[in-house]
Order: structure tokens, then C-alpha cells, then sequence
């Protein structure tokens, strides 16, 4: 059995500020693809589709959002991508444990024309049930 080599997901989420958020729904096609043109352009073979969700979780499993990421929704998953525009932004009204209240077909386009935001998303405040670090306080 060989070990899969993770380096390029481990450079893709790097790279384009990855993280968990529980605020928008991102496609899987489109965020597969931003790591494959990642990798296109390194020159570098891309991590099989099948291999790497399950890669994308392990290395996000610190993160404090990391839950929404275990939940199975087909094509869709909680991501912050830089490269990539999310299909739609929750409100304060969505619950992001819920599944999706919306089709996603199977087109294998972006759900814009566009592959670069030119917002700057904030990452969320961690949830308030996350055991993050304490803070000292100096005497």
C-alpha cells in the first residue's frame, strides 16, 4: 500500500487561505478545480477527487468551524476559498448544521463566471463552544 502524498493540498490551502465557515455553501466541483489549476500550474499531479475530501478534512481538523466540514451535503461544503466564489452566502437566519435549501446541478461550471472574488471575506469569530486558548491575565 503507498502513502499518499498530501503536499499540494497542504500548499493549496495555504495558499488561497482555506478554512472552514459555516457562512457559505461552496461547490465541491469548483473548489477541486482551483486545487487542480493550482497544481497545473506548479506542474504537479493533482490528489485524486476520491482522496482528497477526506485529506481537505483531516488537515482542517484544528480548525474551529471544523464540525460543518463532517456533514455530508453531495456537492456542496462549507469553504472559505480565496479562488473562489461561494454558490450562496448564509444570512443569520440559515442554520448551517441544515442541509441546502437550494439544487445544485451537476454542470461542472462555476456557479458565476468568475473564478477570483474581488471582496475580502472576513474569517467567522470561532463558535462560542469552541475550547480555543485561554488568555492569561498579567499581574
Amino acid at each position: 500500500m503507498t502513502t499518499l502524498d498530501t503536499g499540494t493540498i497542504r500548499d493549496w490551502l495555504f495558499n488561497q487561505h482555506v478554512h472552514a465557515n459555516p457562512f457559505v455553501w461552496t461547490g465541491k466541483a469548483a473548489a477541486f478545480a482551483s486545487y487542480a489549476a493550482m497544481c497545473e500550474h506548479f506542474r504537479e499531479t493533482p490528489v485524486p477527487e476520491v482522496d482528497f475530501w477526506p485529506a481537505v478534512t483531516a488537515m482542517l481538523a484544528d480548525d474551529p468551524w471544523s464540525a460543518v466540514l463532517m456533514l455530508s451535503h453531495r456537492d456542496l461544503i462549507h469553504l472559505g476559498i480565496d479562488d473562489v466564489l461561494p454558490l450562496r452566502e448564509l444570512d443569520e437566519y440559515d442554520d448551517p448544521f441544515a442541509p441546502p435549501t437550494f439544487a445544485v446541478f451537476p454542470s461542472g461550471t462555476y456557479a458565476r463566471n468568475r473564478s477570483v472574488t474581488e471582496t475580502v471575506r472576513e474569517r467567522p469569530a470561532p463558535p462560542s463552544w469552541h475550547g480555543g486558548p485561554e488568555k492569561s491575565a498579567s499581574k
